[in-house]
């Protein structure tokens, strides 16, 4: 009786070194898998963070660019608006404003530009 209580200990003892063993070596598995996966999302983290530099340059960029282009509307704006004051006194100022254009000058005009049409068409 006392071999067969022994023995049941024993196999009782083996059994539960097995499962320790076997549950030990699942988490090892689970460990190793978190781990690449922590791995894995630490890149996408690292890929997201340099997109993320990349826009942020990109929109200062486009702030940059967006603001010379407006400088660049009102500076063409106010040269027109001085223009135009220049061509308005000359016309004022001017006899020769007053007058109308003969018609043989706008006929030479419309054969001139016809003839560029023409050209820029054949080419």
């Amino acid at each position: 009786m006392r071999f067969i209580r022994w023995s049941a200990i024993i196999a009782v003892l083996i059994v539960m070194l097995l499962l320790q063993f076997t549950i030990n070596q699942q988490q090892r598995n689970s460990l190793r898998q978190k781990e690449q996966e922590k791995i894995a999302l630490m890149d996408q983290l690292i890929q997201q963070q340099h997109l993320i530099e990349d826009l942020r340059q990109y929109e200062q960029l486009n702030r940059r660019l967006a603001a010379k282009q407006l400088q660049q509307e009102k500076a063409a704006a106010q040269q027109h608006n001085a223009m135009q004051r220049e061509y308005h006194h000359a016309i004022k100022t001017s006899p020769c404003a007053a007058q109308p254009v003969p018609d043989s000058v706008i006929n030479l005009l419309r054969a001139a530009s016809a003839q560029r049409t023409a050209a820029a068409a054949s080419s």
